[in-house]
């Protein structure tokens, strides 16, 4: 295999996993965003 085709896939890879690390991270971010929603709106209904 050519030298520049090794190096492009390996920038290739290197995007595609960055790009499914910054999905993961927001999942888990607007996961946890709604979480904390949740349960302040249930402790807020609760002191009422």
């Amino acid at each position: 295999m050519s030298e520049r085709l090794r190096t492009g896939l390996i920038i290739v890879g290197i995007y595609a996993l960055f790009c499914l690390y910054l999905l993961f991270v927001s999942y888990r971010v607007e996961k946890l965003d709604n979480d904390s929603y949740t349960e302040t709106n249930t402790s807020v209904k609760l002191s009422k």
